[in-house]
């Protein structure tokens, strides 16, 4: 509408000013498209450079991701820097457990994304965004010559994005480079995996057995409950893995630790 009201501003002077012979009439009419013109020409450039009939607006969403890579217990969350001086990230993530591709972080200079490392096993995304929005006025006179802005919305200019993550602290965080150097260091590690793999699964087993022994002892009627003795064994062996696996996880952020990113 702001520039429907620039055209009637110029044609407007230009036709009271050169065809109206009434003197009196072409001062006023020609004073009003003037006063139309420099009106909604100030109006147009008050909105771009200082947002003239534009509210600031935040919004949150909140919502569960899952890891990047997940194998064997073990998560792991991807990031890419940009530019040589890492100011600013793509973080990677999965929006359900079965994702195939991963989704990732806008990449534009209004986002700013933030790792928290939290307790307990599940990760969420808090996303926070700052817009500058068209006011009901601001939307009638502003809105069609302003149509794509932001994500393409005719209402708003995006100020900026802070994406949190807060993320388990077993999750192993490392860049691409990173993934791909820890990859070819456990493809290398492979031969050794039987051997490996025999030597936990007589751990797990010992393990399980000292957890039976001791509530044994401890209750002597469960020598009689087959089926308690199972439920034991099942946690004794879920204790293991979990205890297996954040030893694993320590020792991997380690060696992430000596990659270059």
């Amino acid at each position: 509408m702001i520039i429907v009201a620039l055209l009637i501003g110029v044609f407007g002077t230009f036709i009271s000013f050169v065809y109206i012979k009434n003197i009196p009439l072409r001062a006023i009419l020609t004073t009003l498209g003037l006063v139309i013109l420099f009106g909604s020409t100030w109006a147009s450039i008050a909105n771009d450079n200082s947002h003239f009939m534009m509210d600031k607006k935040t919004t949150t969403t909140n919502r569960r991701i899952y890891a990047t890579q997940s194998k064997s217990g073990l998560n792991l969350m991807v990031y890419q820097n940009l530019g040589t001086q890492k100011k600013h990230d793509v973080q990677t993530y999965k929006k359900t457990a079965d994702q195939k591709t991963p989704s990732h972080t806008q990449v534009d200079e209004f986002t700013t994304n933030k790792i928290k490392y939290v307790s307990g096993n599940h990760a969420t995304l808090k996303t926070t965004t700052t817009n500058w929005e068209f006011t009901k006025a601001g939307k009638f006179w502003f809105g069609a010559n302003n149509w794509k802005l932001g994500n393409d919305k005719s209402d708003f200019k995006l100020v900026k994005r802070v994406n949190t993550f807060s993320i388990p602290k077993s999750w192993i965080h490392l860049s691409k480079n990173q993934a791909q150097q820890l990859a070819k260091q456990m493809k290398k590690s492979q031969t050794s995996t039987k051997q490996q793999q025999a030597m936990i699964k007589q751990q797990g087993q010992a393990f399980v057995q000292a957890k039976l022994k001791a509530a044994l002892t401890q209750n002597p009627k469960l020598a009689t409950d087959k089926a308690a003795q199972q439920k034991l064994a099942k946690q004794a062996a879920a204790e293991f893995k979990q205890q297996l696996v954040q030893k694993q996880t320590a020792q991997l952020k380690k060696t992430v630790k000596t990659f270059k990113e």
